[in-house]
């Protein structure tokens, strides 16, 4: 997924963090420079040059920056589908507003091709709400406190997309901002773009050899993304400024300091080199599994289970993965998902019920006692 940074005037941004989200999201970007009233928006196609994105950000550094860099999901890789959108325009609506998203909006989404999910939630809902509801206000900047824009923006949203929308005169409307991280004087709408081994392809050993995996394999982070670059010195904050695991593999390691832990760092890294893939790179493709997905849960035995899917080795593997796996399962590999949830549900109470209705009927039978 992408993110977006609002860095305020006066605010310099470590030039290392940038070419670290360069990394991570480079699919192209948008900047937006809020001066005097008005946006100053430039955009750029992949691949995005961290030297150009730092230069810019040195040039408007007393004034107030929006930053969106891009990691496709959904859409082509092109300036149509590079952020931020524009939403309304004081010409017409008598105020300029932008959008900048980080996220999936699955109702939005139309796979691979031209538009993206953003683009196409900006102009089905986003649009034509700020549109209509700006002309029931008698001031146009009020829109950020409107209850019915807040309340449809946040839905939306849900638990899991950001959505920065803000104008010209210093208002705006965030969802999930919690789940980004706040650095002195300026936000982000998430860490992990500040890691760049965070998209690290892995080879891995599976049933099938070694796996090398797509150019997006899954979350590869450090134990705390948000620690990642210390505020005071810009080093990782490790030991020997290395971090707690194998920078060539997918999962994190935890890191345990208690020497009573150590037979469990032991089991965890024994699990992890035994794990065979990340969520991001286990199904080739999620399409073969759709016809499996239906209201009913479908015993294992009449369908491909999630292990299968996935060629683990067990369920237990799952206990590596970090928030952004499952978030891009759910998001990328709805069929999958459901497939693992009629998994775990049959095996929590569908499978019990039937051992204790085999239990009833075995002790139904008439016994026999032998002769002799």
């Amino acid at each position: 997924m992408c993110v977006i940074i609002a860095r305020a005037p006066n605010v310099e941004i470590d030039p290392e963090k940038i070419e670290s989200a360069c990394i991570v999201n480079n699919d192209g970007y948008g900047f937006t420079v809020i001066n005097d009233g008005k946006f100053d928006t430039y955009k750029n196609v992949a691949p995005n040059k961290a030297a150009e994105l730092i230069k810019r950000l040195e040039d408007a550094k007393d004034q107030m920056v929006m930053v969106h860099l891009r990691f496709r999901t959904d859409g082509d890789i092109s300036l149509e589908n590079c952020h931020p959108f524009t939403v309304t325009t004081k010409n017409d609506h008598g105020i300029d507003i932008q959008l900048m998203h980080n996220g999936v909006i699955s109702d939005f989404s139309g796979g691979k091709d031209e538009y993206s999910d953003t683009y196409r939630f900006n102009e089905l809902i986003l649009k034509p709400l700020l549109s209509r509801s700006l002309k029931t206000l008698e001031d146009p900047t009020k829109w950020a406190s409107d209850p019915t824009i807040s309340m449809i923006v946040h839905k939306y949203a849900g638990a899991g997309n950001v959505f920065t929308i803000y104008d010209t005169e210093g208002n705006s409307l965030v969802t999930n901002k919690v789940r980004g991280v706040e650095h002195k004087g300026w936000w982000a709408s998430n860490a992990y773009s500040f890691n760049s081994y965070h998209r690290t392809p892995a080879k891995q050993t599976s049933s099938g050899g070694v796996y090398a995996g797509p150019p997006y394999s899954g979350y590869n982070a450090y134990k705390d993304d948000n620690d990642y670059w210390n505020e005071k010195d810009n080093t990782p904050p490790y030991k020997d400024n290395k971090p707690p695991f194998d920078v060539n593999r997918q999962k994190t390691i935890p890191k345990l300091e208690d020497k009573r832990n150590q037979k469990a760092l032991e089991k965890a890294k024994a699990a992890q080199k035994e794990s065979a893939r990340t969520v991001g790179s286990m199904v080739a493709s999620a399409t073969d599994t759709a016809k499996y997905v239906v209201p009913a849960i479908i015993p294992p035995e009449s369908r491909p289970t999630f292990l299968e899917l996935t060629r683990l080795n067990s369920l237990s593997d799952l206990a590596f993965m970090e928030y952004e796996d499952l978030e891009d399962m759910v998001t990328q590999h709805p069929e999958v998902t459901t497939i693992l949830l009629m998994d775990l549900i049959f095996a929590l109470y569908q499978q019990p019920a039937r051992a204790v209705q085999q239990s009833k009927e075995s002790s139904a039978q008439p016994k026999y006692q032998g002769v002799g």
